[in-house]
This record gives structure tokens, C-alpha cells and sequence, in this order.
């Protein structure tokens, strides 16, 4: 299993990215973790929530990327950073 834990101050929609328009998992409210049954392989990435808008961290800088959790080992952890925000 792993976690996602939203230190943004946006509420956030989590999704498995099955390579389309994402599966629903949960909505996490600012410093709220959910956890997740999961395998290695898999992905997730969130939004903005309601509006599927997607958020990035380090906006607005050279360093900016949109944020995608990648499963590579077992009870990992994932954190929406407090810098967290749409493009």
C-alpha cells in the first residue's frame, strides 16, 4: 500500500492514472493522507478538486512539473507539496 498526504492548501482529487482520464480514488482536504492498496507500477496524479485542473509543483518556475506519483517500492509515501498549484 502506499499514502498521499495534500500539504497544498487546495482541495485535491486523487486519481490512478490508467494512461486516459484517470479512476477516481479520493478527495483529500489540506494535511489530510489517504491510503492505498497498490503494486509497483502503478500511478496516480491529482487535481484541483471538481474541476480536474492539474497541479504542479514549483509552479511558475524552471523546475516546474506536473504531479505524478509513481509506486516503485512498497508503504511509500507521497506528499502534494505546500507549493502545490495549477499551471
Amino acid at each position: 500500500s502506499i499514502s498521499i498526504t495534500n500539504q497544498s492548501p487546495y482541495r485535491v482529487d486523487v486519481y490512478y492514472d490508467d494512461g486516459e482520464y484517470g479512476g477516481y480514488i479520493s478527495t483529500l482536504e489540506e494535511n489530510e493522507s489517504t491510503g492505498i492498496n497498490s503494486f509497483v507500477g502503478h500511478s496516480f496524479f491529482v487535481t484541483r478538486h471538481g474541476v480536474k485542473e492539474g497541479l504542479f509543483a514549483d509552479p511558475d518556475t524552471d523546475h516546474e512539473k506536473r504531479l505524478l506519483f509513481s509506486v516503485g517500492q512498497r508503504n511509500q509515501a507521497f506528499i502534494v507539496p505546500k507549493n502545490a498549484a495549477p499551471s
